[in-house]
């Protein structure tokens, strides 16, 4: 199988701020998950200047500035206990690795609350909290290397926070540990380097919170201590604090560390959102006053860093990430000291998603569950493009529309041809307002074919009667071409200096363009009919056209005719019935494309050689289902083709110098064209049949995500296209009549276009909703949502012991509740199966059925199986059903309907926590576990012995470093016939850093290519850190490392494109495969799959 990221981590675990790539340089540096990026911080904002990936899940990271050293270091350590120091080398523009090493004690058992990494800038020391009852220290000598890690013993089992403290001769720790009766205490040790060890040190803090589990150092010497419900300082027995309003504190950030101001300033937040400012008045001695002041709300951070200026970044693995700006004075309309400057879009966590194909063209939309808490939402996402609407204006009946630049003097900065039935209107940019106005030129009683700007400083208008020449600047009409008395025009190209027409059906004109005159120069008698015309040139737009693109009704062709003598070179048998209905010559660098609309919303494309005049490299892609119009248009940097449809698509060549199709989030667009202008730079013009649209449009071939607020927690979604609506489940906070906060479970009803709350039906008190599924009746048109739930015990921690089955049907755009089903237990997963309902519950595997009671529907039950420890995910085909548990790994069960039984056929031994489950096919399955792995088992049917086919085998292990919630069959790209390599079948992935993934089955001959390619590369490239491959993807199972297999490295292969040509040539020269071939080959299965 094939594993590709498809979207990139988004949550931010980490924020420091220094000086990294440069001097003066005043950088934002980003950890998220398996990627650093880092910003530019200046007055115009955050500038990306490096994002890249290492192999590792960072853990841990801090910037530190050798002696002598002009720029910071930064210091990582990874999940699977390596370390590394990089730097920037500002000449040659990269990442150096400046030390790497192993931080793993196989032994020792991992620290309690994860790893803990501190910096002493005065002793030169790094500090690590890796095992239970150890420091990990590592001194810096002189010379900036870093000493051999020597591990330190120290007492304290549980430990929680780290700090060093300022003042004292030698590295000092503060240790906040919590002991077996869960009361908590803060101890110190000194290090020594001499010795090799921690001593513990007599300094004393009496009296500490028991919420405590936060430290902060000051400069001064003594430390904070964060705790629930108060700050306290602590200094050799002096005590000072504050209370706070009980809440938990996810983060801190100094403002200032400056002494002799007189105050500290460190920014709080909590897991709320709210800021607050924690004041330290001090003497440059000791401190003397805490005060906490309330600043605003924000994102829930988990990691808060002051920038300049008063603008902050507030980063969170909970929702979006922020830069905001601390203001002195409050807001008038939130009352906040804060400003929101920019939101940094984090679909993490993800809990659930469903992938919704909405317009039946094999591209799913995927609508995931993410965040928490506050932060809590839905996102919808879908590869294409956005538009960000400027202005729409009801104009019914919209026939065509072209822009027009007029003259320099001109009042008018734009103008805007719209084209209706019997009349044209020309709409003006004047400042940034579209008014109507007139072209005296212009034949405003007719529909336009076309108009533009020509040579001479004069625009053209093609009616179906005429081809009229007007002077720009003096507005008068200076030239004209009529047709024939018994003709009109069918069809036009124009360029900047030429006209093609379509007369007579089968009679195409060629007319020259110079100042106040058209001549016709030739005609051509073409044997069929013509569809469609295009004489763009293939390099400068300015420039004669060469050639000529004429499709054809009957025979459903494309010649192509090259100029002045119309003599036809090549012939296009399209095949099939569908005429072509617009075509466009485009020119992408250096590539020459010929591209072919037809009328049933497929789009062609050929290369085109230049020298050999060769149409080659045929590529077929469904952009809709209704005819297809083709044009050019520019952004600020690049050029790009615009397919207007009922799914309407922007083409453009990638920086690997591919066709990419991007989808434009807009339902349709029939007719489109330049915009641009002072008032709306790079804008376009967007037409359907009744609304105008001024618009410009976001990056390129990034996944478009839109954003739907919940504040409250989404669990489950799934989608029901008969019903037009999404079945949500909810987990809201609510403070009842004793001032205490509750939870509520809710089940809402959400229209699946609007996203709008239709309903909202709450739970019973202690019931909070598991699992979610859309169901149809066996016989019936009736169409349900099903809802497992639980009830919960606060006073016992067992399992839940009481659950419900709840089927809700919608009517009136509400939820109806036609049926409950109470149950022994947590209904953890629900699927539709036989006609019947299939549920985990606790331990058990169960099936219901319908029966009639006293004229109601019931649920009965008709088999189940035992033998799990908890069944969390079920997934079906034909009578296999495939069991994931919390324990016991992955079992297959098969349904018997002859006697109504549901048996075990065989087990996978290992113990394994399983996240989610897919059956690939009758005998492979995929599975997801919890120490952010995948892997794959299959039926053993072939094996001799009873006690073999009883086993599921391996058949692969990979570390995605991500724990995946949920698969789900999909694609995120449309299905381009004939191009890529075969692929079965392929799942979407999603996880709690926010990425989303592909996984795709190969066949075997595929597989081995790709894992050929996978191995060289990862053999020639140099890795961030000096981590190796095979180490990071290594499966992890508690704390053994299995080397994977069964799996390829998707973003490992594709990272290729992106190498520089020396070390391309020398992977192609060890394969033994051209550079062309495994361009082509690699971008095919990229584009296959996202």
């Amino acid at each position: 199988m094939y594993v590709v990221t498809a979207h990139k981590p988004t949550i931010v675990t980490h924020s420091l701020v220094g000086h990294f790539t440069a001097p003066t340089d005043n950088n934002l540096i980003l950890c998220k998950v398996n990627r650093l990026e880092v910003y530019s911080i200046s007055e115009e904002g955050l500038e990306l200047v490096l994002d890249v990936g290492i192999f590792g899940k960072i853990s841990r990271a801090l910037l530190f500035r050798n002696a002598g050293d002009k720029q910071d270091s930064l210091f990582i350590t990874t999940e699977k206990f390596t370390f590394c120091v990089l730097a920037y080398d500002s000449e040659k523009g990269e990442i150096i690795t400046k030390a790497t090493g192993d931080i793993q004690e196989s032994s020792a058992r991992d620290a309690t609350v994860g790893q803990l990494a501190i910096y002493d800038p005065v002793h030169r020391v790094i500090v690590l909290h890796l095992n239970q009852k150890s420091l990990k220290v590592i001194f810096i000598n002189e010379n900036g290397i870093l000493d051999e890690p020597i591990n330190m013993s120290i007492e304290e089992l549980i430990v929680l926070d780290i700090t060093f403290l300022s003042g004292y001769d030698t590295p000092t720790v503060a240790v906040l540990y919590q002991d077996t009766k869960e009361e908590r205490y803060i101890s110190a040790y000194k290090i020594s380097k001499s010795q090799l060890t921690a001593t513990p040190c007599s300094l004393a803090f009496p009296n500490v919170e028991q919420s405590a589990d936060l430290l902060i150092s000051l400069p001064i010497g003594g430390l904070l201590v964060i705790g629930e419900e108060a700050v306290a300082y602590y200094n050799e027995g002096q005590m000072i604090s504050t209370a706070m309003k009980r809440t938990l504190i996810k983060a801190y950030g100094f403002i200032d560390m400056n002494n002799s101001s007189g105050s500290f300033r460190i920014l709080l937040g909590d897991y709320a959102g709210i800021l607050q400012c924690l004041v330290v008045l001090h003497d440059g001695k000791t401190v003397k006053q805490l005060q906490l002041e309330l600043i605003g709300e924000t994102s829930i951070p988990s990691t808060l860093s002051y920038l300049e200026n008063g603008f902050t970044f507030v980063g969170s693995t909970s929702g979006d990430s922020q830069l905001i700006k601390l203001e002195a004075e409050k807001d008038p309309e939130t009352g906040q000291l804060i400003q929101i400057i920019e939101n940094f879009t984090n679909l993490g966590p993800i809990v659930d998603f469903c992938v919704v194909d909405m317009d039946m063209q094999g591209q799913g939309q995927i609508v995931t569950c993410s965040g928490k808490y506050k932060d809590g939402s839905l996102r919808v996402v879908r590869n294409g493009v956005g538009i960000n609407e400027i202005a729409q204006i009801p104009l019914p009946g919209i026939k065509g529309t072209w822009s027009l630049s007029p003259p320099k003097d001109s009042k008018f900065e734009k103008y805007l041809a719209v084209s209706f039935v019997g009349e044209t209107r020309i709409l003006a940019m004047a400042g940034e307002e579209l008014e109507e106005t007139e072209i005296q030129g212009f034949l405003l009683d007719q529909q336009t074919l076309y108009c533009g700007n020509v040579i001479g400083n004069q625009y053209i208008q093609i009616t179906m009667k005429a081809v009229n020449l007007i002077d720009a600047v003096t507005e008068s009409k200076v030239a004209t071409w009529t047709t024939p008395e018994d003709s009109k025009i069918s069809v036009c190209s124009a360029n900047f200096q030429q006209v093609a027409i379509a007369i007579k059906g089968k009679e195409l004109v060629i007319l020259e363009i110079s100042p106040k005159e058209l001549k016709q120069v030739g005609k051509q008698i073409m044997p069929y009919d013509i569809a469609c015309i295009n004489i763009d040139p293939l390099k400068n737009s300015n420039d004669k056209a060469s050639l000529c693109a004429v499709g054809l009704w009957t025979d459903i062709s494309v010649r192509i005719l090259v100029f002045p003598d119309l003599l036809e070179v090549r012939k296009v048998e399209i095949g099939g019935e569908i005429i072509p209905r617009s075509l466009l010559f485009k020119t992408f660098e250096d590539i020459t494309y010929l591209f072919i609309a037809l009328g049933d919303g497929h789009l062609i494309s050929y290369t085109y050689d230049l020298k050999s005049g060769e149409l080659e490299n045929k590529k077929k892609i469904c952009i809709g289902t209704r005819p297809v119009t083709l044009n050019k248009f520019n952004t600020t940097d690049s050029s790009h083709v615009f397919a207007t449809s009922d799914r309407p698509v922007v083409i453009h060549q990638s920086a690997s110098r591919k066709l990419v199709y991007a989808n434009i989030n807009l339902k349709e667009v029939n007719y489109m064209c330049d915009f641009d202008c002072t008032s709306f730079s790079s804008a376009l013009a967007l037409a359907t049949e009744n609304t105008l649209t001024i618009g410009t449009l976001e990056q390129i071939q990034q996944l478009h995500i839109r954003t739907i607020p919940l504040g409250e927690v989404p669990r489950r979604i799934c989608h029901n296209p008969a019903l037009e609506s999404y079945c949500l489940l909810t987990l809201s906070s609510e403070i009842n009549e004793s001032g205490h906060e509750v939870d509520t479970s809710n089940v809402k009803l959400i229209d699946d276009k609007t996203f709008e709350v239709k309903d909202n039906f709450k739970l019973e008190p202690r019931e909070e909703a598991w699992s979610l599924c859309t169901y149809k009746l066996a016989g019936s048109d009736l169409e349900y949502f099903i809802v497992g739930t639980a009830f919960s015990n606060p006073e016992e921690q067992s399992d839940p012991v009481e659950g419900r089955i709840l089927l809700f049907t919608v009517k009136e755009e509400k939820l109806r509740l036609m049926l409950q089903h109470k149950v022994k237990g947590a209904v953890y997963c629900l699927k539709p199966f036989k006609g019947k309902i299939l549920a985990s519950i606790n331990s058990k595997v169960q099936l219901f059925k319908w029966k009639e009671v006293e004229g109601a529907s019931q649920l009965a039950l008709e088999a189940e199986h035992s033998g799990q420890v908890v069944a969390l995910y079920l997934d079906t085909r034909g009578d296999f059903i495939v069991v994931g548990d919390i324990m016991r790994s992955v079992k297959l069960l098969i349904y018997s309907s002859s006697d109504s039984t549901i048996k075990e056929l065989s087990k996978h031994l290992d113990t394994m926590w399983v996240t989610g489950v897919q059956i690939l096919d009758d005998d492979n399955y995929l599975v997801g576990h919890d120490q952010g792995n995948v892997f794959s088992v299959a039926k053993n049917s072939g094996s001799v012995t009873m006690e073999a086919r009883g086993l599921l085998d391996d058949t692969g292990k990979f570390h995605v470093g991500e724990l995946i919630n949920h698969f789900e069959e999909g694609s995120f790209v449309m299905k381009i016939s004939g191009e890529g390599p075969n692929i079965p079948k392929t799942m979407i992935y999603g996880g709690v850093n926010g990425s989303l993934g592909v996984i795709a089955t190969l066949e075997p001959p595929t597989f081995q290519y790709f894992h050929k390619i996978q191995q060289c590369i990862a053999k020639h490239t140099k890795a961030i850190g000096g981590f190796d491959h095979a180490h990071w993807r290594s499966f992890v199972l508690q704390k053994r490392l299995i080397p994977a297999f069964g799996f390829i490295d998707g973003d490992l292969v594709e990272s290729f494109l992106e190498l520089p040509n020396e070390q391309m040539d020398i992977i192609s020269k060890e394969l033994k495969i051209p550079i062309e071939e495994l361009t082509k080959n690699i971008e095919a299965i990229s584009k296959a799959l996202h």
